[in-house]
């Protein structure tokens, strides 16, 4: 889906049928949003995943079409270590 995605753009963004920006909401965001305690997302990518624009991914509602930056807060890091890493820092106390 990913690829084809990339290959869609690539090509000519206003010809492919199924929009990949909802499809690929579906499959990667959408089954994951029960777990997600925050408007924060931190993305992982790896291979052909760090080409996608989260922020473009595209869902729809009762109020209509929304893009996935309206909902959450994406950041992106390289890898699963570096996130733990980041994660045990203690943050520091200076203030200047």
């Amino acid at each position: 889906m990913a690829c084809y995605y990339l290959q869609a753009i690539l090509s000519n963004p206003l010809t492919f049928e199924e929009s990949p920006e909802y499809a690929l909401y579906d499959i990667l965001i959408k089954p994951l949003e029960k777990y997600i305690g925050s408007k924060k997302l931190i993305i992982v990518q790896d291979r052909v995943l760090a080409y996608l624009p989260f922020e473009a991914f595209q869902y729809k509602d009762k109020n209509g079409t929304h893009f996935l930056i309206e909902k959450y807060s994406v950041k992106y890091i390289q890898s699963g270590s570096a996130l733990k890493m980041v994660r045990e820092t203690p943050k520091s106390q200076t203030l200047a």
